[in-house]
């Protein structure tokens, strides 16, 4: 997994004659300097950032995805490479709007069991509450397409666990301030694998909202949510802080350095990642999916 630059201050970004990144600080007017090929995401979280259209051309070339935060520090805008075989985009486009319900059903059902596996370790990790029965039932309970939305019946016990029974998502706190912003960083890099694959993203397993071009992203995110609530839970254990800190938004952009087991196979959360959509495109082509 490659580095991610996060430029919080007032900075110019430019390109050296050695073709390195160069990010000049004004403020302290001190610069660093950047392989463009070490690099996974270029996160800009200052208005007062500088970079011209060739830098931008640069980083895309050298495959740097660019994310450009808005006023709230929360991503907005991702500009990253684009570029794929054309043929391949249109076969598997096909596969997508060919997926028969058997498959979506058998696909989905193993995305929730891999969250609500998650949830139980992460509930494991940081709460009391002594759930790992509730969970083995529920975990066993997921039926084709998850027909009895075990899902959201798990949700509300495992947020009430971590977070305390008056917590709700729609609430405006800290909390949510975290898990939106980890949230969405993940979400943008399974957007550009999905891409970068050729896969289209607005079309979804279980989401299937005609205004929502990635779906299919939001799909794929559900294994990987429980382990940027457990990161959430570390940072907000060390920080007496009220609103989302310079130093927060750092670790959270962290997340898809932090590690988990693919199968027998310890992985970053960005490898893990390329792995699932390698997958899904798998079983989109072979119209079937191992147990």
């Amino acid at each position: 997994m490659k580095d991610i630059i996060c430029v919080e201050n007032g900075s110019s970004i430019t390109v050296t004659s050695k073709q390195t990144l160069k990010i000049r600080n004004y403020l302290t007017n001190q610069s660093k300097y950047f392989f463009p090929k070490e690099i996974e995401y270029l996160i800009l979280e200052n208005s007062k950032i500088y970079l011209s259209v060739e830098v931008l051309r640069f980083l895309v070339k050298n495959k740097v995805a660019v994310m450009i935060c808005d006023d709230k520090h929360s991503p907005l805008i991702k500009i990253s490479d684009m570029e794929f075989d054309q043929s391949e985009r249109v076969q598997l486009l096909y596969l997508q709007t060919s997926m028969g319900k058997q498959l979506k059903g058998r696909i989905w059902r193993k995305v929730i069991k891999a969250k609500v596996k998650n949830q139980e370790i992460c509930v494991k990790n940081n709460s009391t509450n002594e759930l790992t029965n509730y969970f083995e039932k529920m975990y066993k309970n997921i039926k084709y397409g998850d027909q009895e939305n075990i899902e959201a019946i798990v949700a509300r016990k495992y947020f009430e666990c971590l977070f305390g029974k008056n917590f709700s998502r729609r609430t405006d706190n800290l909390i949510n301030a975290c898990l939106n912003y980890g949230y969405a960083i993940i979400r943008s890099a399974i957007r550009k694998q999905l891409v970068i694959e050729g896969l289209e993203p607005s079309l979804g397993i279980c989401h299937r909202s005609q205004k929502n071009n990635f779906n299919l992203a939001d799909d794929l995110i559900e294994p990987f949510r429980p382990i940027l609530d457990n990161l959430v839970i570390d940072i907000l254990n060390y920080s007496d802080d009220e609103y989302l800190t310079s130093e927060m938004k750092y670790r959270l952009v962290q997340v898809l350095l932090e590690k988990c087991l693919v199968g027998k196979h310890v992985k970053y959360i960005g490898d893990a990642i390329k792995d699932e959509i390698r997958t899904f495109k798998k079983c989109i082509r072979d119209k079937t999916l191992k147990s």
